[in-house]
């Protein structure tokens, strides 16, 4: 049945584009990255040496903590199709291959772990195979630690590249589909893991679908951070009537106000339709079909399928046909023609900067003056159960929304000239004034373009509200840098050179 079922699926599509392929196995690139290193060396390597926390429950806690509180995505995998899978031969239900992928970011997470660290770890082997950011290198790399045990030192070592892109064709993680079959959020698989208790090496041996749900997101946008380098480097490069720096310049003021503004859907900004164009021109002239890479997503298989009808297990976990992740898997379109390759490109980049970077620019952003605009409008109000509840009219202001003594939130605020508003958090504040929050990170609130809102003052039946735009101090600080380099994209530095321009600029 697996080998009919494999047969159907690797049947060639019809398909007359050629998208632009970002990365494939034809070239792996050299095992030992060139610049950088990679994000699990940035957690773990310190004076040349490695220093791995022991048991795994610890090196978890430990990325956990560097990612700002929030834990990583985990979920137990018996009978995988990873070059671990025969490690726990012959009871492969006893040592399941923990997998585990940062797949969200907390408000205060210093490094860019998010959709950025991935581990696969074996302890019948006491190993573990690793794919990490390396920001310099703008790459993925691969690395093994074997040894990994509190009585040796374990040895970390960058992996053969030529040999992971034969399974990792895109350079980057890959995952199965759903329902994750493999997994233990199969009720069968979690079953026959009974008798390792409640929780292995801390990954409850019963979970939901949310885990492998979680680590498959996480695996696709891992996939399309190479879209960012591209860019920011060939797009920029191509951009018909602009300096490849003033370019890059335009792109990292966009998405650094996207940013500041919540993430608030597609970039749009009337002063950045030149840069629209030029860039969707570049996209165009470099690739007319769109640009793609490698599918990162493997076919979801269910091993005990076989294992109940009687197939040896050594035999299961050989995957065949399509199930193999070594058999070429076609082209998964990242951007379209016909896609705004503005908002792309902002999102993308956007996405570098880690939460605490944008943190510490919005504060030095808030202690710079600007232009300021204030809007009024009357309202209706209602008082009832401990809450507040509003409704103002103006045409140029226009809001609805609740505040009780823990807080409330805002369901529309528009102002004129600016795109409106939802889903922002109210904070408690004086009486009469109520602090705005946007939800992602609990940052102050901006517009979607980045400019500072006041906090929002209801007194007497009237709404009062200020716009300040002091955007114009990120504007000097990023025009003061140097972006003429043709090298990848590095958000860290790039922040850290921002917020310490922006908070010695006169306010």
């Amino acid at each position: 049945m697996a080998a009919a079922i494999a047969t159907i699926l690797a049947l060639p599509s019809v398909s007359h584009a050629a998208p632009l392929l970002l990365a494939g196995p034809a070239r792996p690139g050299e095992m030992q990255p060139a610049a950088g290193q990679s994000l699990f060396d940035d957690l773990f390597k310190s004076g040349g040496k490695y220093e791995l926390p022991w048991p795994f429950e610890r090196l978890s806690a430990v990325v956990e903590s560097a990612n700002g509180g929030v834990r990583p995505r985990a979920v137990l995998i018996p009978m995988g199709r990873s070059l671990q899978r025969l490690a726990a031969d012959p009871d492969y239900f006893a040592s399941p291959r923990v997998v585990v992928g940062v797949d969200a970011a907390g408000a205060k997470a210093a490094r860019t772990l998010k959709d950025r660290l991935f581990i696969g770890y074996q302890p019948k082997s006491t190993s573990m195979e690793v794919i990490s950011y390396n920001e310099t290198a703008g790459r993925f790399e691969f690395q093994v630690v074997s040894n990994y045990t509190g009585a040796r030192r374990p040895v970390v070592e960058y992996a053969d590249r030529e040999l992971c892109t034969g399974c990792h064709q895109g350079q980057a993680p890959i995952f199965p589909i759903a329902q994750w079959n493999e997994t233990n959020a199969n009720p069968g698989i979690a079953a026959r893991m009974a008798g390792l208790g409640a929780s292995f090496h801390g990954v409850p041996v019963r979970r939901g679908i949310d885990e492998p749900d979680g680590l498959d997101q996480a695996v696709g946008r891992a996939n399309r951070l190479i879209l960012a380098q591209f860019f920011w480097q060939q797009g920029c490069n191509a951009a018909p009537g602009m300096k490849p720096a003033d370019c890059r310049a335009r792109l990292l003021l966009a998405a650094l106000r996207w940013r500041l503004g919540g993430s608030r859907g597609p970039w749009q900004a009337s002063e950045d339709a030149g840069l629209a164009k030029s860039l969707h021109a570049s996209v165009t002239k470099l690739a007319p079909d769109g640009l793609a890479i490698r599918k990162p997503s493997l076919p979801d298989r269910n091993p005990l399928t076989e294992l109940d009808a009687g197939v040896k297990p050594m035999e299961v976990v050989e995957p065949e046909g399509v199930f193999d992740p070594a058999a070429p898997r076609g082209p998964r379109l990242l951007i379209a023609p016909s896609d705004d390759v503005l908002a792309a490109a902002v999102a993308a980049i956007g996405e570098f900067f880690a939460p605490d970077a944008i943190v510490r620019l919005a504060a030095a952003l808030a202690g710079q003056g600007g232009q300021s605009v204030s809007f009024t409008a009357a309202c209706a109000v209602e008082n009832k159960d401990g809450e507040t509840r509003f409704d103002c009219a103006d045409p140029s202001f226009g809001l609805s929304g609740y505040a009780a003594a823990g807080g409330g939130a805002i369901a529309r605020l528009a102002l004129r000239g600016y795109a409106p508003l939802s889903g922002l958090a109210v904070l408690p504040g004086a009486k009469g004034e109520m602090h705005l929050a946007e939800n992602a990170y609990g940052l102050p609130a901006r517009l979607a373009t980045g400019e500072r809102l006041s906090p929002l003052r209801l007194v007497g039946g009237r709404a009062e509200i200020t716009v300040t735009d002091d955007i114009a101090a990120l504007r000097r600080a990023v025009a003061a840098l140097d972006l003429s380099g043709n090298g990848p994209l590095r958000a860290s530095a790039i922040a850290g050179a921002l917020a310490a321009s922006v908070a010695r600029a006169p306010s």
